[in-house]
């Protein structure tokens, strides 16, 4: 009974490797081609190896017909996350009608992304420099080999779509420069006396006075009053003869230009106020993608890369325990669906293996982090012995049935520690992402026999 058998020696390897958390996880057997309820097999990472995408079947139904849907990482510059999130992606914009590619980078300063993929409309010839040059506008920590395999694949949809093209943007506020300038330019077109005069150089004197290393309370709390003063001005009906989309992107920068600053100031003041700058960043970042959605995309369907801190449901209140710090504070996932509710889809990334091996700031080199406890969620999805899997888990909410106790919290993603079916509507999960391929920072030397997966964690 062949059955029988593999059932036995699944669960000699269960009781050799440790005990089920306490958290009323169901135990489920591992047959041959069997997968507990709500979880499927996901055939391939490669976006590269074949055009077949019906084992991504599982995510659609995840999505289903929401307008925004966020694809998580556990890890910055861990290479199997973007191979999978370009797969999942290209099948989004090809198959299922998605037009808005926007990613956790600096909105202005992505300029040059966002006209090189527009420039794509009108010929799918790839200028290799340019491309680079676009890619150094967004953060390094995205700026992958798969990255640039992606934009180019973008170009060459929207050559061959030229009526129905795919946009990009970024939406981080972190750019105190560009965004001052960005509002100078805007009042300066106002011709408005008013504004022409004491706030335009309080925009400018606020930019300069405030960069993260100079910001005091006094500057802060200055510049602070003085954009909401502005933005009380321009409020006034026929007050300015700005077109409506013109004006609203106006407003939407002196927001982020005052949470900036704050940003700016909460971070001075060192460990203590993360959280709170935590969420001032990511309530920004919410204001990015849904004024955007207001003023351009309408009903265009978008789709969020990110970090899986920044796209969970419920907030840090969920994703640490109640005596953390972070405990209690908002993320941009909870801003996004408290105001889009069901049309908002959050899919988190994890591994078992995360590998890194991008020199750039912090030159994190040659790191290869496990989930050795069987408290992780990661710890029990290797157990179901399958390189690649999609959990749904919004079908175990809604079923209360599934891999993951629907009321039970897991350690995940490096740090946190919550409830997933709660958090998330949807996983993926790679046994093993290798580290992703840089373009604009080198990657370290390779040690020999790199890496070694070891039981204690990072290497």
């Amino acid at each position: 009974m062949p059955n029988k058998s593999i059932f036995l020696l699944w669960l000699i390897a269960l009781f050799s490797i440790g005990a089920l958390p306490a958290t009323g996880m169901a135990v489920t057997t591992n047959q041959v081609n069997s997968l507990p309820a709500s979880v499927y097999a996901l055939e391939r990472i490669d976006p590269k190896n074949g055009l077949d995408d019906n084992d991504l079947v599982p995510v659609d139904s995840i999505i289903g017909s929401a307008h925004f849907v966020a694809l998580g990482e556990a890890m910055h510059t861990s290479g199997g996350f973007h191979d999978i999130r370009f797969r999942i992606i290209r099948h989004l914009i090809r198959d299922k009608g998605f037009r808005v590619f926007a990613l956790e980078s600096n909105r202005l300063m992505s300029e040059p992304l966002i006209d090189f993929i527009d420039s794509c409309k009108s010929s799918s010839e790839i200028d290799q420099k340019q491309l680079h040059g676009a890619l150094d506008s967004i953060y390094p920590v995205f700026a992958s080999e798969t990255m640039k395999d992606m934009v180019t694949w973008i170009c060459q949809y929207n050559s061959q779509n030229p009526s129905d093209t795919v946009s990009f943007t970024g939406f981080d506020i972190q750019e105190t420069s560009r965004l001052s300038e960005a509002i100078s330019r805007a009042l300066k077109v106002t011709q408005n006396e008013f504004l022409l005069t004491g706030p335009l150089k309080d925009i400018q004197r606020c930019a300069m006075e405030n960069r993260p290393e100079e910001v005091t309370l006094q500057s802060e709390q200055s510049c602070s009053a003085k954009i909401s003063t502005i933005l009380q001005f321009i409020s006034k009906p026929n007050e300015l003869d700005l077109f409506r989309n013109d004006l609203e992107l106006l407003r939407l920068n002196l927001r982020s230009l005052r949470a900036r600053i704050h940003l700016n100031y909460l971070n001075t003041l060192g460990k203590a106020r993360l959280p709170e700058a935590y969420q001032v960043r990511d309530q920004a970042m919410a204001d990015q993608l849904l004024t955007l959605k207001s003023i351009a995309w309408q009903n265009r369907r978008v789709i969020i890369w990110a970090h899986n801190a920044h796209i969970e449901k419920e907030g840090l209140m969920d994703s640490f325990p109640s005596g953390s710090p972070f405990a209690g504070f908002k993320n941009l996932g909870q801003y996004l669906s408290e105001a889009l509710e069901i049309d908002y889809k959050a899919i988190g990334l994890l591994a078992f293996q995360e590998e890194v091996n991008w020199e750039g700031a912090s030159a994190i080199c040659n790191i290869a982090h496990t989930y050795p406890n069987a408290s992780s969620a990661e710890y029990h999805l290797r157990l179901l012995d399958s390189p690649y899997l999609i959990v749904d888990t919004s079908a175990m909410r809604q079923n209360r049935l599934g891999f993951f106790d629907s009321a039970a919290e897991y350690e995940y993603s490096q740090g946190s520690k919550g409830n997933l079916v709660r958090q998330f509507d949807g996983l993926i999960y790679l046994q093993n992402s290798q580290a992703m391929i840089p373009i604009s920072s080198p990657a370290c030397p390779i040690v020999p026999d790199w890496p070694k997966p070891n039981v204690g964690g990072t290497l």
